[in-house]
């Protein structure tokens, strides 16, 4: 029961953290507020997720993981339910802020897996943990797509409510204590780290969130990268010198660790900008001469292929691992990607193309999100996996900010009497193939090498 429990727990914040996009519209309108105003239901969960995720990846490092899914569980379950009773927009968003610590959760669910999964199910384990976040995407948006057209908005946040209260009853029955490990938890918690590690991502992803309304060259704009740039160069010199850092960036120096990262990075910018501009194009007016002009129920089924497809494709990667090696697999998933986006690139303009397109993506970043923690499970000592996968959550999210503007600057673009053009769509689509190709050139070429390295 324990790694259903583990799944469920990470599924469970993966559905709670697409109740958002489809639901803007509504909640601005309830709300009184602008849609621009609307917009910080996303950016401020963003926020917070950048801070407490490298935090909770560390505390479940240093101590009881257990201890700290429970905590974790229990703001989510607070902030879903300040969401759901808010009268006003300031508590809305301070509940969607505690929302934001949902994507903490799975980092800490695989230090669990760690410690407590036999050896043999340790990798398929670990490797159906990691495509929980795509496969809650894909389950999250028929159901605020249902919401957004047919219901109130605060049953969606109930609905997230009931989720992370339901995992919260469960996980002190199911899942046991788990002593620290040795050698772990000696030091004195690097709070220096975390305030610059959240100030740092906090600024730059509040830019890359609002540059697309405030304007790239404006000066809040510009004064936040800035910021985000000096503050992080500070915490990458502290974090080295630091005696117990947040995050070993020292680790980098392994090369299974750099490519793990690398490649959070880069296919969560090539899979969040195609998934983000589909939903949009599946919604486009009838008026447009492109897209299938569904409603917002019908959209968020478009996107359930994603889930599926990332879903049956976690264990082929486990499959493929063992068989190629991991850099090997992230190759496939590579080449997928490139393939699903440049499909879309050319054809998008039924649903039957949305949904076949989402489904390939599915399948090479599902390979791909199975295979990363085994380079990262490989490869670090065991008190510092948490961390290491906090890290690599942290650059998804990165990952995903930077393609959410990106979406947003192009459609702005390429928008002409209030509606967005083709080629706006055709855009967002070649530049993540574009994406998957760099990171396929640059895999090979790291596997290749692997290969022909001396052996001591």
């Amino acid at each position: 029961m324990l790694l259903p429990v583990l799944i469920y727990c990470g599924l469970c914040t993966a559905v709670i953290s697409s109740l958002g996009v489809l639901l803007i519209p509504t909640i601005a309108a309830d709300q009184g507020v602008s849609l621009a105003a609307g917009q910080w239901v996303l950016t401020v969960s963003s926020f917070t997720a950048a801070v407490s995720t490298p935090v909770l990846g560390r505390l479940a490092d240093r101590g009881d993981p257990r201890k700290v899914l429970l905590g974790a569980l229990g703001v989510v379950a607070f902030g879903s339910v300040l969401a759901a009773t808010a009268t006003e927009f300031a508590v809305l968003l301070v509940g969607r802020a505690l929302q934001g610590v949902t994507f903490g959760i799975v980092p800490v669910t695989m230090s669990l897996a760690r410690r407590h999964l036999p050896v043999e199910r340790l990798q398929s384990g670990i490797a159906a943990l990691s495509v929980t976040a795509v496969t809650g995407i894909g389950l999250g948006y028929p159901v605020t797509g249902a919401v957004a057209e047919y219901g109130d908005y605060r049953v969606a946040f109930w609905i997230a409510v009931a989720f992370a209260g339901s995992a919260l009853l469960v996980v002190p029955f199911v899942v046991p204590p788990s002593p620290p490990l040795r050698g772990a938890g000696g030091e004195p918690f690097d709070v220096g780290g975390a305030v610059l590690l959240g100030v740092g991502l906090g600024a730059g992803l509040l830019a890359l969130a609002e540059s697309p309304r405030w304007g790239w060259d404006s000066p809040a704009a510009l004064g936040l990268l800035a910021v985000s740039v000096v503050v992080l160069a500070l915490w990458a010199r502290w974090e080295v010198r630091a005696p117990a850092p947040l995050i070993r960036l020292d680790l980098l120096r392994l090369p299974d660790v750099r490519l793990a990262q690398l490649s959070a990075l880069c296919f969560w910018l090539a899979m969040f900008g195609s998934f983000a501009a589909t939903g949009t194009l599946a919604q486009t007016p009838a008026g447009a001469d492109y897209g299938p002009h569904l409603t917002a129920f019908g959209a968020g089924f478009v996107i359930l292929p994603l889930s599926i497809g990332s879903q049956l494709s976690s264990r082929l990667g486990v499959w493929l691992s063992r068989r190629l090696g991991p850099r090997a697999v992230l190759v496939v998933g590579a080449v997928a990607v490139v393939v699903a986006n440049s499909g879309l690139c050319v054809w998008h303009g039924e649903t039957w193309q949305l949904l076949l397109g989402l489904l390939v993506l599915g399948v090479g970043v599902g390979v791909a999100l199975s295979t990363m923690p085994l380079l990262l499970l490989g490869a670090v000592p065991g008190d510092q996996l948490g961390s290491s996968i906090a890290a690599n959550a942290v650059l998804r999210q990165v990952g995903g900010s930077i393609a959410s503007a990106m979406v947003g600057a192009l459609i702005a673009a390429h928008t002409v009497d209030g509606l967005a053009t083709d080629d706006a769509f055709r855009w967002v689509f070649g530049i993540g193939a574009l994406i998957g190709v760099a990171l396929m050139i640059s895999l090979v070429v790291a596997t290749l090498r692997s290969r022909t390295a001396p052996t001591a």
